[in-house]
């Protein structure tokens, strides 16, 4: 029972930080919309930026939309770097239930941005090399899609002020 103070004390310790190009799996929850909890691992979304949960409603909208990805399904994240102690990545799921697709990975960034749930972060973006290039170049032609068609934050962007600050 003396152990009991020091197993607690360690178990709430946060994880080891990752190195780039490891893969962290398993199952996730929402933090905000651009930020994930995954096996002790605080994870910033690569090439996303997401309205701040303190602007609302846009970012309780894109953390509740990234939560309900989230749920019931395995996430695995690539990390490609580090930020603000959390680990950057790029971070897919893979559906757990027996009616998954054939092609079951989703690009959780891609997706946000897709639903107007965020915009391409081409602070990093611009920068970007090699495979990393082609996602910031897909995501980039998301949020002309969720734009053109005026999806999430783009729906009300003009009556309502800049969403993301």
């Amino acid at each position: 029972m003396r152990w009991l103070p020091l197993l607690i004390v360690l178990l709430s310790m946060p994880a080891i930080a990752a190195e780039r190009g490891d893969r962290i799996e398993g199952q996730a929850v929402a933090l905000d919309g651009d930020t994930l909890m995954l096996d002790g691992h605080r994870i910033r979304l690569w090439g996303l930026d997401a309205p701040e949960m303190d602007v609302w409603p846009w970012g309780a909208w894109a953390r509740g939309f990234l939560d309900d990805l989230l749920s019931g399904n395995k996430v695995s994240c690539k990390v490609v770097g580090r930020h603000r102690k959390r680990e950057v990545a790029v971070c897919s799921l893979e559906r757990i239930a027996e009616d998954a697709t054939d092609d079951p990975d989703v690009d959780l960034a891609h997706v946000l941005i897709s639903y107007g749930h965020g915009v391409t972060y081409r602070r990093f973006t611009l920068k970007a090399e090699g495979w990393l290039a082609k996602r910031a170049k897909a995501y980039a032609e998301a949020e002309d899609f969720a734009r053109s068609r005026k999806l999430g934050l783009w729906r009300n962007y003009l009556d309502l002020g800049d969403p993301m600050r």
